[in-house]
């Protein structure tokens, strides 16, 4: 197994031959360049091709802003997205020189058993799984092909893994995790609540915490201010509003509530120890 990871190092990382180069061009005036079928290439993986169409379809599947790209150039942007490209491509060579697939029905079964699509019957449920994607702002073939992508990667590392002894330390730590003892000290809240309490105990507790124990009330008049009770009618027009600025220029100049019930005929609601 060590062998088959050894010359998948060798064999295809050392066969990558990127032509970065060209890249910058694919943002300033290459558009016209696809249409006519040209197939210009960016990074080669031994006989594979990765040409400038599919870096740029790369970036759209990616949904980078084009801006945000623009802003970092110089920051290395564009070689950390062809990498990114360049990784995928080489997952997806493994997946074909292994035979590691993962059917239709396999990937069905994985969607309809994740817990974020299942209904309070523990059934899979089309109107969360078509929420979810509303949600993210992803069509139902993406998800499914990351989904699948995501199932195929787990199969290729366990299965390069597979083979590999794992160090004393970690198979130590995964003994210890798994057999570990622990002692836990607990009290009994029977002891303090399972008993009878005197009046005498009760009042000396209130009058210790009285400050604590106290509760604030207020008492409060309002009004609830409409067409009907302010200019008799039941319409929200120009006398309606002038009323209320009329009101809102009593309340600046400090005119009571009561007042400005009584002027404008309004029944005050009142409230005691809210």
């Amino acid at each position: 197994m060590l062998g088959k990871l050894r010359g998948f190092t060798n064999s295809k990382l050392a066969g990558v031959l990127v032509a970065i180069i060209i890249v910058p061009f694919v943002f300033w005036g290459m558009g016209s360049v696809f249409s006519g079928g040209n197939t210009n290439n960016i990074a080669k993986i031994n006989n594979n091709s990765i040409s400038t169409k599919d870096f740029i379809d790369h970036i759209n599947r990616s949904r980078i802003n084009p801006d945000y790209i623009k802003e970092n150039l110089d920051n290395n942007i564009l070689e950390r997205i062809l990498s990114d490209l360049i990784s995928k491509d080489l997952m997806s060579m493994e997946y074909k020189d292994l035979n590691v697939k993962i059917s239709d029905r396999s990937l069905k079964l994985n969607l309809q058993n994740d817990i974020n699509f299942l209904d309070d019957d523990k059934n899979f449920s089309r109107l969360k799984y078509e929420k979810f994607l509303l949600e993210n702002n992803i069509i139902a073939a993406e998800f499914e092909n990351k989904l699948k992508n995501s199932k195929l990667r787990k199969r290729l590392f366990d299965y390069i893994g597979g083979g590999i002894k794992s160090p004393y330390y970690l198979q130590n730590k995964i003994y210890i995790n798994e057999n570990k003892k622990i002692n836990i000290q607990y009290y009994n809240l029977e002891n303090a609540y399972d008993k009878n309490i005197s009046d005498v105990e009760i009042n000396n507790y209130i009058i210790e915490n009285e400050e604590n124990l106290k509760e604030a009330y207020i008492d409060f008049s309002y009004a609830k201010v409409e067409p009907s009770n302010l200019i008799e009618i039941n319409e929200f027009n120009e006398d309606f509003y002038k009323k209320i600025d009329e009101i809102e220029n009593d309340i600046l100049n400090e005119v009571s509530l009561e007042d400005i019930a009584k002027k404008n005929e309004i029944k005050l609601q009142k409230k005691k120890q809210f």
